[in-house]
């Protein structure tokens, strides 16, 4: 847990400062937090967006930590979810594991009691290790240079030890073309991961795409030396160490 980044969102001040210092002081973690959906939202686009969050269902405003969920889900984020409920209504617990049946789905009272912080941080624990599961090096001449982890869902990335800014099928486009870095991978194989049919629109759409990734990666490693090129229908993934930063 130690240098991860959890967002909390809810709109009881006190439940906030409470948890804020628990969790920046007694588990070293840099800590995130939202009073309501909107202030969230701009959480998840900061520099250093959450590695886990924890939501309340009642967030006291038209938006409730459900809807929350909903509309981060519907951008392609998956970062993993903690649902903190004071409701007994099992109809709010579905709704929530209908949009993601991955949630972990909290009564309040028992888990949000700060006075008892094992209980949380075992769940937060359980969330992170969810992470990072599946790591894909980029190589040059058989020695890797730089370490890509994907989720379990290949919903998230990290570079080394920086968390790149892509998410939905970004994340899932940068996965193949470091999974054929070297055979090369057509843009038909990449629509198919997607499953997207294969149009003049979706083809451009694709090569935009890729273009972004090259961008994101470069400006990470600092370097102009990730090269992404295509070549015969394929994209190739490859280290160029003729050009300099």
């Amino acid at each position: 847990m130690i240098g991860k980044t959890i967002l909390l969102v809810d709109d009881d001040q006190l439940f906030l400062s409470d948890w804020e210092e628990y969790f920046e002081f007694e588990c070293k973690m840099r800590v995130l937090t939202a009073h309501d959906s909107t202030s969230a939202h701009l959480k998840f686009t900061s520099k250093v967006p959450p590695d886990v969050t924890i939501f309340d269902v009642n967030l006291g405003s038209d938006e409730s930590g459900i809807d929350l969920l909903r509309s981060i889900r519907g951008e392609g984020n998956n970062t993993p979810v903690i649902m903190l409920s004071g409701t007994k209504d099992l109809q709010y617990e579905l709704d929530c594991l209908d949009i993601d049946p991955k949630v972990e789905w909290l009564e309040k009272s028992r888990y949000g009691d700060v006075n008892k912080p094992e209980l949380l941080k075992r769940k937060v624990e359980k969330q992170l290790e969810s992470l990072s599961k599946q790591s894909i090096n980029l190589e040059f001449d058989g020695q890797t240079l730089y370490k890509f982890f994907f989720a379990d869902d290949g919903s998230s990335s990290t570079l080394n030890d920086k968390r790149l800014k892509l998410s939905g099928d970004l994340v899932i486009i940068l996965k193949c073309l470091l999974e054929y870095q070297k055979d090369g991978i057509k843009t038909a194989e990449i629509l198919n991961k997607l499953g997207k049919k294969e149009n003049e629109d979706s083809i451009n759409v694709i090569q935009k795409q890729i273009s972004d990734i090259r961008k994101e990666l470069n400006w990470h490693c600092k370097t102009k030396s990730v090269i992404i090129k295509k070549s015969n229908t394929r994209y190739y993934t490859y280290i160029d160490k003729n050009i300099k930063a």
